[in-house]
């Protein structure tokens, strides 16, 4: 019995579309000419050792691969390198590729943009053993720049879709855990840079490029958010939402041995300022129902202008921002506590009135 079978994937499964004939397994097409040749019959019966020469089907592969990748259509490339990698599993420059085509074919719903740094990792096993320093290097430059390219791509994804969807009270968490997978990527590429910015200024360049690019997201991490909780006669009500000062100090030592580095060799540098603390009047924000009405626009500059000049009065935000946010989680729906905290506030915010702190829309200072 007669049967065509595809010579890229030793699929059966072809069936004539518009005059030519197409491989439903690798969407291979071929002229009728061309699927004449690979029409084969009968049982063939062979006995001994058989070598399969692959050449050509990779050939074919890497041509469309490489077309594939060249156009940016990676969910295609991306199956071309697997199909590779089922005759070279070994091949290092397949593997990069394949992780590449995940990684920038991935979406915020699946987000791989670590998919690179996997690839790269399971490369340099089998490179390590086989190439030389010098070789290693250039390829050790390649990885890093690819990375920090698909990095800075993903960030800016993350960043377009949180200043969509920023009134969202879950935005700000995802923002945060896209940004860290971006920062974990580039970390990764300065260790492959790290032997060799003492003495390549091409690695040292870069090194800097992202070592100024995690520094700025370290910022963007520590900044604290707000997100919508309904409506008031002020208008929109909001609050305050900030990242976890107990997974904050990690950040605030790498932020600063980052900026030390860079300082050694340009003390002309000017770090991007860190949230060193998570920042929002908590408990009036709950007893007024918005971080933006005039009540709490009088705490605030009370709070900047006056509480952060003094040593004690840095003390005491400390504290607050430290105890309020579960003073607030656990009673701030209950009437007691809005009867205590709105007597004190009301109090607190009358003698600063007279004071001569202004109701007035604010910008905080820290």
């Amino acid at each position: 019995m007669k049967a065509i079978v595809c010579e890229m994937c030793g699929s059966n499964d072809i069936i004539k579309i518009n005059g030519e004939y197409q491989c439903q397994h690798c969407k291979t097409k071929y002229s009728v000419e061309e699927a004449k040749k690979l029409i084969i019959e009968g049982t063939v019966d062979v006995k001994g050792t058989v070598q399969i020469d692959d050449s050509n089907k990779i050939d074919k592969y890497q041509k469309l691969a490489s077309r594939a990748f060249e156009n940016e259509q990676y969910e295609q490339a991306g199956e071309y390198y697997s199909k590779l990698l089922e005759i070279e599993p070994e091949n290092w420059l397949y593997i990069i590729r394949k992780g590449i085509c995940s990684s920038k074919n991935s979406s915020l719903r699946e987000f791989k943009v670590d998919d690179i740094v996997k690839a790269c990792k399971d490369a340099l096993t089998l490179l390590e053993e086989n190439k030389e320093k010098k070789e290693l290097q250039d390829i050790y430059y390649q990885m890093a720049s690819e990375i920090n390219d698909i990095a800075i791509s993903f960030r800016r994804l993350a960043a377009s879709d949180y200043n969509k969807h920023w009134e969202s009270q879950g935005s700000a968490p995802e923002y945060w855990e896209r940004l860290m997978k971006c920062v974990s990527c580039e970390e990764y590429a300065m260790s492959l840079l790290n032997d060799f910015i003492k003495t390549e200024v091409r690695e040292f360049e870069l090194f800097k490029m992202i070592l100024k690019n995690v520094i700025f997201w370290y910022t963007e991490i520590c900044a604290t958010r707000r997100y919508k909780t309904g409506d008031n006669q002020y208008g929109a009500t909001y609050n305050n939402i900030s990242y976890k000062d107990s997974l904050r100090q990690p950040i605030l030592a790498k932020y600063d041995k980052y900026v030390a580095f860079l300082k050694q060799y340009d003390p002309q540098y000017v770090a991007p300022k860190i949230a060193r603390a998570g920042s929002g009047c908590y408990v009036a924000t709950c007893v007024y129902g918005s971080y933006d009405c005039p009540e709490v626009w009088i705490l605030r500059r009370y709070r900047d202008y006056k509480l952060h000049t003094i040593w004690y009065g840095r003390l005491f935000i400390k504290i607050y921002y430290a105890i309020s946010p579960t003073i607030v989680k656990y009673f701030g729906n209950t009437s007691w506590f809005h009867k205590i905290f709105k007597t004190k506030l009301d109090k607190k915010i009358k003698k600063l009135k007279l004071k001569g702190y202004s109701s007035t829309p604010y910008k905080d200072l820290y």
